[in-house]
């Protein structure tokens, strides 16, 4: 398989097997980042949990004849995961934000001493648009990433396994035809979307990094336009 990659597939593998700017807080927070996923697991679960007990209390209320003690439980459950939803969802975002506050920090702080100590060689290479969208966009990307692609995508993961599972302890049928329903929507589709936008992604990349130097140019020539009368 490794013969047939592009060279674009090859040289993602390649830095993100010798990544050392993102990979070690993956280990250094590992609890932080673990208890965020969990939250956000759990707040999928009691989302799903209230729909259906809110559901059930609906429909057995109004059947004709209801004994209310049969539907206290439903109630306080409702009531439980009512509540606990939105603490859950504060607890995640909380947690989640921490993480990737604290990574992106020392990030910066780290790129900000490599670029101090070769200014002077990104200067002579004429590479500052790459450098300063670097600087001020690229960080704030991954900040993004992380909370509106990754976190989202490994929780939809997570709860995909769940609830098939749920489903197979009461028709087997069932759960075969939403394992693969889920699959073409938290696999196939995310996977397709990637496809459809890099070469969109790559092309703004290409032009943000075009007017980046243009500024640059102006603003260090500006001296230059004044002499010139411009």
């Amino acid at each position: 398989m490794r013969e047939k990659d592009t060279p674009r597939s090859k040289g993602l593998r390649d830095a993100l097997e010798n990544d050392s700017w993102v990979k070690p807080y993956f280990h250094k927070y590992r609890r932080e980042l673990a208890t965020a996923l969990g939250f956000g697991l759990l707040v999928y679960l009691f989302a799903s949990l209230l729909m259906f007990t809110s559901g059930y209390l609906i429909s057995r209320t109004a059947e004709e004849g209801c004994d209310l003690f049969l539907v206290l439980a439903p109630v306080g459950l409702v009531q439980i995961f009512g509540l606990g939803k939105p603490l859950l969802r504060y607890a995640e975002r909380l947690l989640s934000h921490d993480w990737i506050f604290r990574m992106t920090s020392s990030l910066r702080l780290r790129l900000y001493t490599v670029l101090e100590s070769g200014a002077m060689r990104i200067k002579r290479t004429h590479q500052t648009g790459d450098f300063l969208g670097l600087v001020a966009e690229d960080i704030g990307h991954i900040q993004n990433l992380y909370l509106r692609s990754i976190f989202p995508t490994v929780i939809a993961w997570g709860a995909y396994i769940v609830v098939v599972i749920a489903l197979g302890l009461f028709s087997l049928p069932f759960a075969l035809f939403m394992l693969l329903a889920f699959a073409v929507e938290v696999l196939l589709l995310p996977y397709v979307a990637v496809l459809v936008n890099r070469a969109r992604m790559d092309r703004r990349k290409a032009a943000k990094s075009k007017l980046y130097t243009q500024l640059t140019d102006n603003v260090l020539g500006a001296s230059d336009w004044v002499f010139a009368g411009r």
